[in-house]
């Protein structure tokens, strides 16, 4: 991915926008639910692919996750170390709900 890269899935009932903010940095705008989850595991596995390790989510502009946005999260974790920037209260309260911020760094 590069800087240059933007990608926007409109898809029912929202969208996901992914802008790379830094090397190794995601900036996710807006839904992270079943139609647009896609979407990111394409752009993690491209950042992947180019040499970035360390993946950080820019998350601070998340409107809504479901359980299938929480399952790429722990996917991507799975592939090697992911952390969540600047999670919403939602976003917060579903990542220590399902316990997922056990397995995943978040920072303020």
């Amino acid at each position: 991915m590069t800087k240059h890269d933007h990608e926007v899935l409109r898809a029912h009932p929202g969208a996901l926008s992914i802008e790379l903010a830094h090397p190794g940095e995601l900036r996710l705008t807006g839904e992270l639910v079943l139609a647009t989850t896609p979407a990111l595991t394409r752009a993690i596995g491209a950042l992947r692919r180019g040499g970035s390790r360390d993946i950080v989510l820019d998350v601070r502009h998340l409107d809504s996750v479901d359980s299938t946005g929480l399952a790429a999260l722990f996917e991507a974790h799975r592939h090697g170390p992911v952390s969540l920037r600047s999670p919403t209260r939602q976003v917060l309260h579903l990542l220590r709900a399902s316990r997922l911020d056990e397995w995943i760094r978040v920072t303020a």
